[in-house]
């Protein structure tokens, strides 16, 4: 069934920025209705198309649901080495997501029951599943290496969660029989199932994809009141700033979306990851508000949210607008007051409410207002002037390559850039990581099982060092936007999508003749990178697609035949079969042109 003009225009922008075409409308509707609720949970969770393929369990429509997705302490897991991460920090906070969505205008009964009974069967009965691909096998493995009792016993109190979404382009149905599934479901899970914490079943429609949509590209307006807040002078690099408080019922129109539930996407990327009910100060904080003695002295016990924001408008008698901002301190502070959210009408809120732009000015406050709390340093990453730097020098170097691109170090940056072609364009620091790690550290086969915060944590002494020349991490970046330029191209085909960073490892090899990568900080390097940025400047296409051929080569080879594909791309024994052919195709090539 088509579309109406507004989802419609909506999966044509989506399509702009994943670059999907050639697939059927549902399919396309899938990836986007996907999209939307695993960025819900994770909003840095899908760098680019091949992240969103990785979800997506039902190839040939027999299973019941179209995604799955594992949720670990905010994070996208992409294998089950994520689960092994992230169990060492002795805290699992774990959402099982299970997606099904149709185009029609209806909610079938009939659908969401199968939607229901295929869940159940992944999770009590996995050997009737009939459709065993690779993302379900993949999926199957993250479930097991979570139940291990060395991993469960990690599980917060209130996880594991279950959550089944169904959701039709509709907007009306029968919802009493709906709700009445729904909750007979939920109470079938939650006491068949002990180890599930809770669970939920709900049933979506077109208006809250059109909402959601809207929300994660960042377009999102609050009106509030700020009565009681003053208004500083004038700072260098700040157009305005407010110090007060809101009233409880205030910030909860800022922290929650239409639906109720809590907007994940403004707290500032890594900062952003909730301890935990818990948490000795979640408890603290959560008993203030909760306990009617203490909760009027919130104001003074709290250190209070600071919230950087790129429009305030006045709406006159102290009610203010507020467009794509983000809490950049108070994400704890945040989580309790929307867990309470039933007590805290009469609690009041300090804040510190920063209208800038200035990204310098942007990042020493995010710093600073984030020492006091035990947050990693790779969360700040992004913000050193290494950084800094290097978003300087992409914006430079665009000038003068065929392909531009720009380094975003702070979520909605790209906002602001215009005539790109896709999202791909934008290189994110996840990205980054990805491109690096392929092209110059030569290890792809990590990449593919990884949450790329998982590798910046394992390989931080190779990765962003003061010492390293800045041109590489913007060459192995380019290296990968010129991969899916030529996919967007038709130069490359889908198939070959799965075996990107193979690629742009390979690519590189052809095009220098040689696998060897020199000092990061060396002369020898400094020379590659001016070699290679001259080479990117002319066509190179060919490099591209001889590397996709090699690494096609060694996957077609007899002992990979009955492999599952996945867990071969993992495989470091493969990775060096891919690098030793590489080689003896250079060493052959050198060979040539001497005879």
């Amino acid at each position: 069934m088509a579309l109406n003009k507004i989802l419609m225009g909506i999966l044509n922008d989506f399509k702009r920025d994943y670059l999907f075409e050639d697939m059927a409308v549902s399919k396309e509707f899938e990836y986007l209705v996907n999209y939307l609720i695993i960025s819900k949970f994770h909003p840095d969770a899908f760098i680019d198309r091949g992240d969103l393929s990785r979800v997506v369990v039902d190839e040939k429509s027999q299973f019941g649901l179209d995604a799955m997705a594992f949720i670990v302490n905010g994070n996208l897991v992409l294998g089950k080495d994520d689960i092994v991460t992230y169990a060492k920090s002795k805290k699992l906070d774990v959402d099982i997501l299970f997606i099904q969505t149709k185009t029609e205008e209806k909610c079938d009964i009939g659908d969401l029951l199968k939607t229901i009974q295929a869940t159940k069967n992944f999770l009590k009965d996995f050997a009737v599943v009939t459709e065993k691909n690779e993302n379900i096998i993949n999926a199957k493995e993250i479930y097991d290496e979570l139940f291990k009792y060395d991993n469960f016993k990690y599980c917060t109190t209130q996880s594991p969660r279950c959550h089944i979404y169904y959701v039709t382009a509709a907007n009306e149905w029968d919802r009493n029989q709906v709700e009445t599934i729904c909750i007979s479901a939920k109470e079938e899970i939650t006491s068949s199932l002990s180890d599930i914490k809770d669970a939920e079943v709900r049933v979506l429609g077109k208006q809250y994809i059109i909402d959601n949509y809207r929300e994660l590209k960042n377009n999102i307006s609050v009106q509030v009141s700020l009565k009681n807040c003053i208004t500083l002078e004038k700072i260098n690099g700040v157009k305005e700033a407010y110090v007060g408080y809101l009233t409880g019922d205030d910030f909860l129109k800022i922290i929650c979306d239409k639906d109720g539930e809590i907007r994940r996407k403004i707290f500032y990327e890594n900062v952003r990851d909730y301890q935990g009910l818990e948490n000795s100060v979640n408890k603290e904080i959560r008993e203030t508000i909760i306990n009617d003695s203490t909760r009027g002295q919130f104001i003074l016990l709290n250190n209070g949210v600071t919230i950087i924001t790129k429009s305030v408008t006045s709406l006159g008698s102290y009610e203010y607008e507020l467009s794509n901002f983000q809490i950049v301190n108070g994400c704890q502070t945040s989580n309790e007051i929307y867990n309470c959210k039933q007590h805290v009408s009469d609690i009041f809120v300090p804040v510190k409410i920063i209208y800038t732009t200035d990204i310098d000015i942007i990042s020493s406050i995010v710093k600073a207002t984030n020492r006091q709390s035990p947050v990693p340093e790779e969360a700040f990453v992004a913000l050193d002037k290494y950084h800094k730097n290097l978003q300087m020098l992409f914006s430079e170097r665009s000038k003068e390559m065929p392909l531009g691109m720009f380094y975003e170090r702070r979520s909605g940056e790209e906002d602001d850039i215009k005539d790109k072609m896709g999202a791909y364009q934008i290189v994110t620091l996840h990205g980054m990581i990805r491109a690096f790690v392929s092209v110059y550290l030569q290890k792809p086969n990590i990449v593919y099982g990884t949450n790329p915060a998982n590798i910046l944590k394992k390989y931080k002494k190779q990765l962003f060092c003061y010492y390293h020349k800045e041109e590489v991490y913007y060459i192995a970046s380019y290296f990968f936007v010129k991969f899916v330029n030529m996919r967007q191209c038709k130069l490359l085909n889908n198939s070959c999508y799965q075996l990107r960073f193979y690629v742009i490892m390979v690519a590189r090899a052809f095009i220098l003749g040689t696998l060897d990568v020199p000092k990061l900080d060396s002369r020898a390097m400094e020379n590659e990178n001016k070699r290679l940025l001259e080479r990117l400047k002319d066509n190179v296409d060919e490099y591209f697609i001889a590397a996709k051929d090699v690494v096609e080569e060694v996957l077609e080879r007899r002992e990979y035949a009955k492999e599952n594909r996945d867990n071969v791309l993992k495989s470091a024994e493969f990775c060096e079969k891919v690098k030793e052919r590489t080689i003896e195709i250079i060493n052959d090539s050198k060979k040539d042109k001497h005879n």
